[in-house]
């Protein structure tokens, strides 16, 4: 990402200019959808009568294979350009080999939920 002045140039699918702005955005929207999307969860895990064990742990495991996924498909280059270089690329990709901890978390929270029961 180069910053030219007021606007920072992004790299879009259609190549046009995207602004701070506009990009701080459309994080803020994705990162509602997301924590709204968790609530539901956890909400209709409530209304069901299933343990919010079994729903953290699932999360926990869908999070690890999403980032154990994209370690092992986003190359280098593409993460030097769109994350703002080698530092950040390095720590994006240190961030994502993490990922099969978070399945064996998730899969061990399952597990204890489901053999021990009503202790959690």
């Amino acid at each position: 990402m180069q910053s030219t002045g007021r606007y920072a140039q992004c790299s879009t699918a259609e190549g046009t200019r995207m602004t701070r702005g506009r990009a701080a955005l459309i994080v803020a929207c994705i990162s509602l959808a997301t924590a709204g999307a968790v609530a539901v969860a956890f909400w209709q895990a409530w209304a069901h009568g299933v343990p919010y064990s079994y729903v953290l742990g699932a999360l926990m495991v869908v999070l690890g294979v999403y980032c154990s996924v994209m370690n092992r498909s986003v190359s280098d280059e593409y993460l030097r350009q769109h994350f703002g270089g080698e530092e950040n690329a390095a720590r994006m990709r240190q961030m994502w080999q993490g990922g099969w901890v978070g399945v064996l978390v998730g899969l061990a929270i399952i597990a204890a939920q489901y053999f021990l029961g009503g202790v959690l």
